[in-house]
C-alpha cells in the first residue's frame, strides 16, 4: 500500500521526499508555493535518501469556485473567502502568505478567528489572495483550468468540496 504524507510546511516535505510514495498537499497552497518551496523540499528529502525524486507522486486537494454564471462564480467566491480565511488563520501557514508578500496576514486571520470575527475574516481574502490559492472556472472551462495549472506539478487532482452537494456529482464527473 502507498504511504503518503501530509505535506504544507518544507520539513514535511524534506521527510516525505525521504520515505514517502507520495506527498498529500495541503488545501491551502498556491502553484507559486508548490513550485518553489514544497517540491524542492520533497526533492531534495529524496535526493539526500538516495530515491529518485520524480518517483514521488503530488496529489492536490483543489479548492474550486465553479458555476455557470457571473452571479453563481461570485457566490461561490465568497464562499471560499471564509475557507482560505479559516486554513490562513493557522499561524504556522504563514509562509503560504509570505512567500506572496502578505507577511503578517496568518496572525490577523488568528487574532480575528480568536475574536470570532468571521465576517473581518473574509473580508482580509483579497481577489489577489483568492486566485492565488483556489481556482475559479466556469463548468465548461474547469477541467481545462485544472490541466493547466497543475501541469508539471501534480500527479492526481481531488476536487476540494466536489462531494458536498450531492446533486453536483454528475458535473463534477464530466470534469474527470
Amino acid at each position: 500500500m502507498p504511504v503518503y504524507v501530509a505535506a504544507v510546511r518544507p520539513w514535511m516535505a524534506h521527510m516525505a521526499g525521504e520515505v514517502a510514495d507520495g506527498i498529500h498537499v495541503h488545501p491551502f497552497h498556491s502553484i507559486r508555493y508548490l513550485r518553489e518551496v514544497v517540491l524542492p523540499s520533497a526533492h531534495e528529502g529524496a535526493t539526500a535518501a538516495g530515491r529518485d525524486p520524480s518517483s514521488i507522486a503530488i496529489t492536490c486537494p483543489v479548492m474550486t469556485s465553479v458555476g455557470d454564471t457571473d452571479a453563481e462564480l461570485a457566490e461561490a467566491r465568497d464562499e471560499l473567502r471564509l475557507r482560505v480565511a479559516f486554513y490562513g488563520s493557522t499561524r504556522t501557514y504563514h509562509e503560504v502568505f509570505d512567500l506572496h508578500g502578505w507577511e503578517g496576514t496568518a496572525d490577523r486571520l488568528h487574532a480575528l478567528q480568536r475574536a470570532g470575527d468571521l465576517a473581518a475574516m473574509a473580508a482580509t481574502i483579497t481577489d489577489e489572495m483568492l486566485d492565488a490559492y483556489t481556482v475559479t472556472a466556469t463548468w465548461d472551462d474547469l477541467a481545462d483550468v485544472l490541466i493547466e495549472r497543475y501541469a508539471g506539478i501534480a500527479d492526481r487532482l481531488i476536487m476540494y468540496g466536489a462531494t458536498s452537494d450531492p446533486a453536483g456529482l454528475d458535473r463534477w464527473s464530466d470534469v474527470a
